[in-house]
This record gives C-alpha cells, sequence and structure tokens, in this order.
C-alpha cells in the first residue's frame, strides 16, 4: 500500500489448527486474507501446511499452480515446509 516492493515471509512456529478449530475463532475469515499478503508461508509440517489449505479452501477460492504457488483473493504467495528443532547429538555433547 505504501510503495514497498520487497518480498517478505511469514513462519508459523507452532502447529496449524484443523480447519474446525481455526475456522471457530471470529477473525478467521481477516487472518486468513491477511496471512495471503505474505509472498512466502512456512510451517513446520506439510500436515500443517495442508491444514492451513484446507482453512483457506473453506472461505475462498484457491488456485494453486505448481504445487506449492497459490492464489487467492487475488494475492500470489508460496508455501513451504520448514521442519526446525534443535540437533540433540550435539545438545548431549554440550
Amino acid at each position: 500500500k505504501r510503495g514497498v516492493n520487497n518480498r517478505i515471509g511469514f513462519f508459523l512456529h507452532i502447529p496449524f489448527p484443523t480447519p474446525e478449530i481455526f475456522n471457530a475463532l471470529p477473525p478467521h475469515d481477516e487472518l486468513l486474507e491477511q496471512l495471503c499478503d505474505f509472498d512466502l508461508l512456512g510451517f513446520q509440517t506439510e500436515n500443517d501446511r495442508l491444514a492451513f489449505l484446507d482453512s483457506l479452501s473453506s472461505q475462498t477460492r484457491v488456485t494453486t499452480r505448481s504445487g506449492k504457488q497459490h492464489i487467492a483473493w487475488g494475492k500470489d504467495f508460496q508455501t513451504e515446509v520448514y521442519p526446525i528443532g534443535i540437533e540433540p547429538d550435539e545438545i548431549a555433547l554440550q
């Protein structure tokens, strides 16, 4: 809106709820539309990514191109899985 063209991403560090739970939140539709403002949405697991897309498709039409490229509400964005965690063996050595 302010003429900035930088790409921006968002990573969810907690599990994304199932559509049944997420859609019970009062502002769920606004949250979903605002998440689509990001160029890249990262999730911990494939199940989290799919739960987001299921919630999204229950609210609006979602077009998916080349697997993880999507369009919703006229906004282009990508979803990816980035599992993060600790390295237990490295921690044990410290």
